[in-house]
């Protein structure tokens, strides 16, 4: 999700300077959640890292999701800010990674690639994928994965 939102973010020529996350139980309790960051960004794993810690945060008290959501707001033009100094000697790497993600799912569509994070391993240590052999997702929302 915060991959999505950031792609949007570099599409449009935006930085966010706030993510959010909002979460509804299977009862219909919603929350929201937000992180303010320093410098505004662009980056998938910036907005990412900040939405996993909010969801750290609320695991205890909502145990079930039925709906989650990432957002960014206070947006700014990208142009003229400086490029991801938050990521300190990560920043050109990140950057190059994401530009290159870009490029690829605008020639192959969005399930053409994703993180590795999205992945996980059975009891038995076996690697799984996050989908189906229909091909469609697995069901379930946990914003670690986006």
């Amino acid at each position: 999700m915060a991959d999505d939102v950031a792609r949007q973010l570099r599409r449009g020529g935006f930085a966010a300077r706030t993510v959010v996350l909002k979460l509804r139980a299977p009862d219909g309790t919603t929350i929201t959640r937000s992180s303010t960051f320093d410098l505004p960004t662009a980056s998938g794993e910036r907005l990412r890292e900040q939405v996993v810690t909010l969801w750290e945060r609320e695991r205890d008290t909502m145990r079930r999701i039925r709906l989650a959501g990432v957002r960014a707001t206070h947006l700014e033009t990208a142009t003229g800010l400086p490029r991801q100094s938050e990521l300190t000697a990560r920043s050109a790497g990140w950057h190059d990674l994401e530009a290159a993600m870009d490029q690829a799912v605008e020639k192959f569509g969005a399930r053409s690639l994703g993180r590795g994070s999205t992945l996980g391993s059975s009891p038995d240590g076996a690697q799984r994928t996050t989908r189906e052999p229909d091909g469609e997702g697995v069901g379930g929302v946990d914003p670690r994965r986006s």
